[in-house]
């Protein structure tokens, strides 16, 4: 009994993990949070270079930003909406 509740428990992650609450529709895997960790190595690398170039700045904020549409466009949440709220939390 033990082992098929760990099963259901894993299914259940699963689960959560690639269906999105809100839709419940699935999200493609480079849009999930198990995503995080190797989409943002690309910024950390460029962050700690200790010169960098103005044309691997440039790269960098362009690969930020695209990501970070990418993301929101995927998850449905409106930019402009997303960027107010983001500055009024910083003010």
């Amino acid at each position: 009994m033990k082992g098929d509740q760990a099963n259901a428990d894993g299914n259940r992650v699963v689960v959560d993990s690639t269906i999105h609450p809100d839709t419940g529709e699935p999200v493609l895997l480079p849009f999930r949070m198990s995503a995080f960790v190797p989409t943002n190595l690309i910024v950390v690398a460029g962050m700690l270079m200790p010169n960098p170039t103005v044309r691997i700045a440039y790269d960098l904020r362009f690969y930020i930003k695209d990501s970070l549409a990418a993301i929101l466009i995927v998850h449905g949440i409106d930019q402009e909406h997303f960027v107010l709220a983001m500055v009024q939390s910083i003010s």
